[in-house]
């Protein structure tokens, strides 16, 4: 039996459960609903998660090669990977890359040469291309995210409601390559993504230049210098996408 953290480091969290039970997941992590996380010398996650009600739940993930079975006290997860699963292990995915952030050099800003070099954004791009240029301009994190999200997002017309809510669950990177199911969407459609993405990309080109500019002098603050350690850190982790 392998650990947790190992196949955390190698698998895509998004993989064990639907779209939407992910987002609700990612959502609790956020909240900071998950307590008590923590692996033991066996591999073994275990945690609590607060409920949308206030109960807490208990959550056991093992994981094996390239398979993680998890099992949750709630009604969903006894019988299927639910909100409270995804929420444990988000959670610990994001203490491991902090821990990492606080060991590993910083990494270096993509150049501007790099930028350039960059495959440029469309409808028709691979999924591996779309993720090259999104890891150049900062954006990796907006991929994964539903195209819900997207503004003046509608139905096309006469498409039926499920198949519309059905597509709103799905992330950003679904509608890319020509190898995707959804390579048939309008053009349109997928022209409001490729704007969505440029326009995160502008924003985080224009955040890192003003961040760059900005000084802190944590020296006259020693107070503080712990304080500024952490956050700087974080910052490395945000960045890394």
């Amino acid at each position: 039996m392998g650990s947790v953290v190992d196949w955390l480091r190698q698998h895509d969290i998004a993989s064990i459960a639907p779209p939407a039970v992910f987002q609700r997941g990612r959502r609790y992590a956020e909240d900071g609903r998950c307590a008590e996380l923590g692996v033991g010398t066996d591999g073994v996650l275990h945690a609590k998660v607060t409920g949308s009600s206030g109960g807490r739940y208990s959550v056991i993930a093992i994981a094996g090669g390239p398979r993680l079975v998890a099992k949750c006290d709630c009604p969903a997860g006894r019988t299927a990977n639910c909100k409270h699963i995804v929420c444990a292990l988000i959670t610990l995915h994001a203490q491991l890359a902090l821990q990492d952030a606080t060991t590993a050099p910083a990494r270096p800003e993509p150049s501007g040469a790099a930028l350039r070099d960059a495959p440029q954004l469309g409808r028709l791009m691979s999924r591996e291309q779309l993720y090259a240029w999104a890891k150049a301009h900062g954006v990796t994190h907006w991929l994964s995210i539903s195209v819900a999200i997207v503004p003046h997002f509608v139905p096309e017309p006469h498409e039926a409601v499920v198949d519309f809510m059905r597509r709103r669950m799905l992330p950003i990177a679904e509608f890319f390559g020509s190898d995707s199911r959804w390579s048939h969407v309008p053009r349109r459609f997928v022209d409001d993504l490729v704007t969505f993405l440029r326009g995160r990309a502008e924003r985080a080109a224009a955040w890192r230049a003003e961040d760059n500019a900005r000084t802190w002098p944590a020296a006259s603050h020693p107070a503080l210098a712990h304080y500024v350690e952490e956050l700087t850190a974080l910052r490395r982790v945000l960045r890394a996408d």
